[in-house]
């Protein structure tokens, strides 16, 4: 029980601090062609720390919660997939 609930508050923690950091990426880049693959980042790491921080306080949230910001969280995780291939790919001009 302790080690699932340390393992969970350092998840929350480390999304946090990706999230931070992916804000600071997606605006740092947004002119650059790689800036398309940074900006669906921080909906994200939004999405999974959204859907994990009620587990690691302690707070009761219904299935339908977690599944509609998760389910948002991989499709933006998705998106920022696609622009890196299409960008990596050269179907864009860089």
């Amino acid at each position: 029980m302790f080690v699932e609930r340390a393992l969970t508050i350092s998840t929350t923690l480390a999304l946090a601090g990706s999230f931070v950091f992916s804000l600071i990426a997606a605006r740092g880049f947004w002119d650059a062609p790689f800036g398309n693959v940074l900006r669906p980042l921080p909906i994200a790491f939004g999405g999974f720390l959204t859907a994990a921080l009620p587990t690691a306080l302690g707070v009761p949230v219904p299935l339908a919660y977690r599944v509609v910001v998760a389910s948002g969280a991989v499709l933006a995780a998705f998106v920022a997939a696609a622009e890196g291939v299409v960008l990596l790919s050269g179907w864009r001009q860089v």
